[in-house]
């Protein structure tokens, strides 16, 4: 009895400590719903901009400055001239970089671009709805129309290499059992005789398996699968059913791409625009959206090389 009690006190302390927390949150996402649609997307998409921007310093400072400007100023938000300069320092780095620079830093500046159009006409928000909608239908539709056209995804073999040789993905076959440390030195000494500029190598062999081979096929379905279902849901016509559920397949796509491999710029912009362009009827759903763009930081926590590490120490 004094047990049960006992549990039962600590139980309640535990609720009466996160009650202010709670509360802090619902203030929070009420006080950011109050805000125009314009400004809402402001605030999320300076968020990206000051996480994923540019890794050029010369694109890096000047939309920092102006991204930390309008987060302490909140009129600069909905200026069309803050969002047209961070706009031309987005794309003026990708375009010096433009043969080894990251897809979605792209995507990143041409959001900005609309924002930038959005601001400058009186009920922006329509267009920049439009807008959300099209770069996301475009940027999936060009990414199917690329792996359709790439022999070696149909076929698997990329992410069959990927998930022998790509560490984001090899740490978790490690971490789980599925392929073993020695299978991995093995792998990345082949690799390193067969790409060496003195090598007379044609091909060689890597340590693989039957549940690797598996796991890559059902991931070019699944992707492929995914990214077709998010085109046509984005780009459809208005009448269609498929647009009923083109927010849940987004955020499953951000929830199950990112979570195995943390492209967080991608993340982050996507759910950005999902939001952006979702109904404000649809409450629930734009709180999803928002917690996907929050919850997408835990996926840089290396997870499977906390794993290994415990299961090392044991």
């Amino acid at each position: 009895m004094i047990n049960r009690l006992k549990h039962k006190m600590e139980s309640v302390s535990r609720e009466s400590r996160m009650l202010p927390l709670l509360a802090w949150l619902r203030e929070g996402h009420a006080a950011f719903e109050r805000q125009t649609e314009i400004q809402q997307a402001a605030l999320l998409t300076l968020a990206v901009i000051l996480l994923y921007g540019s890794s050029r310093w010369f694109v890096q400072v000047p939309i920092s400055i102006l991204s930390l400007a309008a987060l302490i100023l909140p009129p600069l938000r909905t200026r069309p001239l803050l969002w047209l300069i961070i706009a031309c320092f987005l794309l003026a780095g990708v375009t010096i970089g433009w043969t080894h620079e990251d897809n979605h830093k792209y995507l990143i500046a041409y959001w900005a671009l609309a924002l930038a159009c959005a601001a400058s006409v009186p009920d922006g928000s329509r267009g920049l709805v439009l807008a959300a909608r099209w770069l996301i239908g475009l940027t999936f539709g060009f990414a199917v129309v690329a792996k359709l056209m790439s022999p070696d995804f149909l076929s698997g073999d990329f992410f069959h290499y990927s998930l022998l040789f790509d560490q984001r993905f090899s740490d978790k076959l490690v971490a789980f059992g599925v392929l073993d440390n020695a299978s991995r030195r093995f792998n990345d000494v082949a690799r390193q005789a067969l790409m060496s500029p003195t090598s007379q190598l044609r091909s060689v062999y890597f340590a693989s398996n039957i549940v690797i081979r598996n796991l890559a096929s059902a991931m070019t379905v699944w992707t492929l699968l995914i990214e077709i279902l998010v085109t046509v849901a984005f780009l459809a016509p208005g009448r269609w059913r498929a647009l009923r559920v083109r927010d849940s397949l987004l955020l499953l796509f951000i929830v199950s791409a990112y979570a195995v491999a943390p492209v967080l710029g991608f993340a982050t912009v996507l759910a950005t625009m999902g939001f952006v362009q979702c109904d404000p009827e649809r409450r629930g759903t734009r709180l999803a959206y928002l917690v996907a763009f929050v919850a997408t930081q835990l996926f840089r926590i290396p997870w499977a090389t906390l794993l290994l590490q415990q299961t090392a120490g044991q």
